[in-house]
């Protein structure tokens, strides 16, 4: 568990030889290999992946901003290697896409004045693997912009913190580098949440894939989407439902959530809107949705939502979480006085909290708002329940969208 050198056989036992390496285990959980190659003549990417290669390895993909600090200081260290020097990460396993045909033949692919990482928008660059790769979030570089080849790598400058300072692509083959580092190539990045997305250097709001009980873990990784600005960043977003300028229904709201129970006599797509109502004789009905977090979360809840509850005399909404056993509000609204008018199944689904929005003197709320509260420790459910007691046709709820998000 501690960083330093230490010797590994890349093939096991196969024809490869053991080489001494260093393992950085610290950085974003530790586990990153490092190799210092030092060759007779200047490398361009191809080259230096066969070398690697030739290793049992392959040409270095900085995956976090963490990550390539450490292998810059690596570099630049003469605890390890031939010698030290910054130039051991000139050359990189990060290459263009396959592109547009720019300029006479080159492939193109441009991520001049954006974030250089594998999540940033617009950025037509990848890892090697097409796993994580982080250089920049800086967008004041106008490079690459776009004369290159599929095969060719960029340079890379540093400064005395070990902070990209310049990037630049030019045409195959390419920049070329006596100096190189290698890796094995069997770690990649997936943060278990967009905190640690965030944490890592990741700071682009953009889709990314999240695996919240880690590589090791059952679960398996799903992508969403980060915001990483909105109050500090790392917001996971759980549901994002939205019929109002979307195209979601009744049939995605139970699938982009668990539907848990729903007896609602009307439960139809209205225009920008479901809506749902109880019935007659009796007249009680309940519903009831849910979405179990399995991202790591300090009890942080966001909800963009719109909701008009119209003449509901003896019903209620509630967003809430589930904390614990703990019932926590998000959003609500209850006129609820009597819970006798209601059959012992719809009962369960009423929340074990008091509503804010309880004592409003009227019988129609609504809201239009995002919401941010701090639940206090890991929400482990997010729920929507509703409960109409009624027989009129205008004694409805509408929901015109429900995104949702935890940090």
């Amino acid at each position: 568990t501690q960083s330093g050198i230490y010797t590994i056989d890349p093939d096991g036992t196969g024809p490869k030889g053991a080489v001494q390496v260093w393992c950085d285990m610290v950085s974003n959980g530790g586990g990153w290999t490092m190799y210092k190659a030092k060759v007779g003549s200047a490398y361009n990417a191809t080259q230096a992946e066969a070398h690697c290669q030739s290793l049992g390895m392959h040409l270095f993909i900085p995956r976090t901003k963490q990550h390539l600090l450490s292998a810059w200081q690596v570099a630049t260290s003469n605890a390890y290697g031939p010698d030290a020097t910054a130039n051991y990460l000139y050359i990189m396993g990060i290459y263009p896409n396959w592109g547009d045909g720019f300029n006479g033949g080159f492939d193109g692919a441009k991520c001049s004045s954006k974030a250089f990482h594998s999540n940033s928008p617009g950025c037509d660059w990848h890892a090697r693997d097409n796993g994580a790769f982080w250089v920049s979030e800086r967008t004041n570089i106008t490079e690459p912009n776009g004369d290159n080849n599929t095969d060719s790598s960029m340079y890379y400058g540093f400064d005395a913190s070990g902070n990209v300072s310049w990037y630049n692509d030019i045409p195959s083959p390419g920049y070329t580098s006596s100096r190189f580092m290698c890796d094995t190539g069997d770690r990649d990045f997936i943060g278990r949440s967009c905190v640690e997305w965030r944490d890592a250097g990741f700071t682009t709001s953009a889709a990314y894939k999240v695996d919240p009980d880690g590589l090791f873990g059952p679960l398996a990784p799903f992508d969403t989407y980060c915001d990483q600005t909105t109050s500090g960043g790392g917001w996971t977003r759980l549901v994002n439902w939205n019929r109002e300028s979307g195209s979601d229904t009744t049939t995605t709201l139970g699938t982009k959530m668990d539907n848990l129970y729903n007896n609602m006599s009307t439960f139809a797509n209205g225009t920008g809107n479901i809506y749902w109502s109880g019935g007659r004789n009796p007249a009680s009905a309940a519903l009831a949705y849910r979405t179990v977090v399995t991202i790591p979360n300090g009890g942080e809840v966001r909800a963009n939502t719109r909701f008009l509850g119209n003449s509901m005399e003896q019903s209620a909404v509630w967003l809430f979480g589930v904390v614990g056993t703990a019932h926590k509000e998000i959003i609500c609204g209850n006129k609820i006085t009597n819970i006798g008018v209601y059959r012992e199944q719809e009962k369960a689904f009423y929340p074990g909290f008091t509503c804010t929005n309880s004592a409003a003197p009227n019988t129609t709320f609504s809201w239009d708002t995002t919401v941010q509260k701090d639940l206090g420790t890991s929400v482990s459910e997010l729920r929507w329940h509703s409960m109409h007691n009624d027989d009129g046709t205008h004694d409805r709820s509408y929901l015109y969208r429900l995104i949702l998000w935890v940090r």
